[in-house]
């Protein structure tokens, strides 16, 4: 069954959702006009990092569940706050 957690971001500070599922793939849906930059294998994102994912403004992201583990770990960054929804597929 998916798991869904919606949350404020805030500015510049990294955010840290835990599924109590392990999905095969996490989906991001950024609510907001600032891109929001976030990770699934624990590690803390930052903006212009390589290998890390990107939402856009207003758009949705399908990536893989790198976290290890029974819980999915979704790890968030953005510059405004922002509002987000994280899913395990």
């Amino acid at each position: 069954m998916a798991q869904t957690k919606h949350l404020t971001l805030s500015a510049g500070i990294p955010a840290t959702v835990t599924l109590e599922t392990n999905g095969a793939r996490i989906e991001v849906v950024n609510r907001g006009a600032a891109d929001v930059w976030f990770t699934t294998d624990e590690s803390t994102p930052s903006a212009d990092q390589d290998d890390v994912h990107i939402a856009t403004g207003f758009s949705a992201v399908e990536v893989d569940d790198e976290t290890a583990g029974k819980n999915s770990v979704v790890k968030l960054l953005c510059a405004t706050a922002q509002k987000v929804s994280v899913r395990a597929l």
